[in-house]
């Protein structure tokens, strides 16, 4: 089974959802790192202004007056100091750029002493030690907010929300210049099938109305040259056919004797046998609609015919009724069926009995029609199916054209299927005709 790779959707909106996350990450890269320094710098230059404010204000008050000063300055600056003590439970300031830019900053302005803590006493903050004299060491704590505003993390939510309705957006435009493709790709299937109604919108940007006017003057192209064909063939199918009833009447007028007669009613019958092959193969089933089949009562209406004809033909293993009906052209399924029996009558002979099967097989109805014929080789089971191609190799060789398996093989490609030809157990032939249950891009 071959591996499917993702699809030209998928691919497109992962590069550019790449590239934009790339874009974002090295602005904000750039961003950070331009703007760090002058920040750290900043706030070392404040957090030291507050410093060299406080000390002289300590230096120069009685030790009565100094809480209320500090009680002061934590109400009118959000500032509080709190006297240092050698015993107090200290916790690390978190490791980031900004802060360890601050943190030296800082410490070349105060001294190589100066010590910083994310929390004293279970107290977070930003806090860091001075002296107002020699062993009497002070706390500044001020909060973390002013040190990593609450700005930056908003940032970042907008940034993230940006970067989602930027990724939406480059979504939303890959699917519109995907579109056309998977319509382009659908139209060729169609055509493929021998729809004669396919045609692409020739609207939008110039590329893509280029390529579907070139693809509609392609697809018209080969409906012309199948036009063409088929009017020859049957105009060829008119002129011969015409001359050989006059040959069957005079046959049949003459006195020649009755064996010579009948040998040459034979012969005339083979050629227009041929001629149907011909036409049959040329003309498809391009003006038969689409429609629900009860493909269990085809195959019985098959197997009637064929057992009127005094042909053993028996019907095994085929449900009464599909659980879903499929869709399908009846008269080309009717006549890949009949094709099938024929071939299975030509090669296995009329006393061996044909059986005809329908499977469920999932996704798809496969028809089995089975021989005990000679068989055919792997090798020969895949040339057969080509036009003009018939297995002498591998059977007794009964004439014909060789395009009754090639008829088979093109109508089962219009219904989503193929055709296979596998050994029987036993011995024969097992033709398979798979159909897919549902073809929804097909119009109908």
């Amino acid at each position: 089974m071959t591996r499917r790779s993702p699809s030209l959707l998928l691919r497109a909106f992962a590069a550019i959802a790449l590239l934009m996350l790339l874009s974002v990450l090295t602005w904000q890269a750039v961003y950070l790192h331009f703007e760090r320094e002058p920040r750290a710098r900043q706030l070392a230059q404040w957090v030291v202004t507050s410093i060299n404010t406080v000390r002289p204000a300590l230096l120069n008050t009685t030790a009565e007056t100094r809480l209320d000063l500090l009680f002061d300055l934590a109400l009118a600056e959000d500032i509080r100091i709190y006297p240092a003590d050698g015993s107090d439970p200290i916790k690390p300031l978190p490791q980031n750029p900004l802060i360890e830019a601050l943190t030296d900053n800082i410490r070349l302005a105060l001294g190589p002493k100066t010590r910083f803590a994310g929390a004293v006493d279970d107290t977070p903050g930003f806090w860091v030690s001075f002296f107002i004299a020699e062993n009497d060491e002070y706390w500044l704590r001020l909060p973390m907010e002013h040190i990593v505003r609450q700005s930056e993390r908003a940032w970042l939510g907008w940034a993230a929300l940006s970067l989602c309705l930027a990724l939406a957006a480059a979504w939303l435009l890959v699917a519109y210049l995907t579109r056309p493709l998977g319509r382009l790709a659908l139209a060729a299937r169609e055509v493929a099938r021998g729809e004669r109604k396919t045609h692409l919108d020739e609207r939008g940007p110039d590329e893509i109305a280029q390529v579907a006017a070139a693809f509609n003057h392609m697809a018209q192209a080969l409906q012309t040259m199948e036009d063409d064909r088929a009017m020859s063939l049957a105009g060829i199918s008119h002129d011969l056919r015409t001359p050989l009833t006059r040959l069957r009447l005079e046959i049949e007028m003459s006195a020649l004797p009755e064996e010579t007669r009948e040998a040459m009613a034979l012969e005339i019958g083979e050629m227009d046998t041929l001629i149907g092959q011909f036409i049959d193969f040329a003309r498809g089933v391009d003006d038969e609609a689409w429609e629900e089949l009860d493909l269990p009562q085809l195959v019985e209406n098959v197997a009637q015919t064929f057992s009127r004809r005094g042909a053993k033909v028996a019907i095994s293993h085929t449900p009464k009724r599909l659980a879903k009906p499929i869709i399908g052209k009846p008269l080309g399924l009717y006549r890949a069926i009949s094709n099938l029996v024929t071939n299975a009558l030509l090669y296995a002979g009329r006393e061996k009995p044909i059986e005809i099967a329908v499977e469920d097989a999932g996704e798809h109805v496969i028809i089995h029609v089975l021989d005990r014929g000679p068989g055919l080789s792997a090798l020969a089971a895949e040339s057969v199916k080509r036009p003009f191609i018939r297995g002498q190799a591998a059977r007794s060789d009964t004439g014909g054209a060789g395009l009754g398996l090639a008829i088979v093989e093109r109508i089962a490609r219009w219904h989503g299927g193929g055709l296979s030809l596998e050994p029987r157990d036993g011995g024969g032939l097992d033709a398979q005709l798979k159909l897919a249950k549902a073809l929804p891009d097909i119009p109908r």
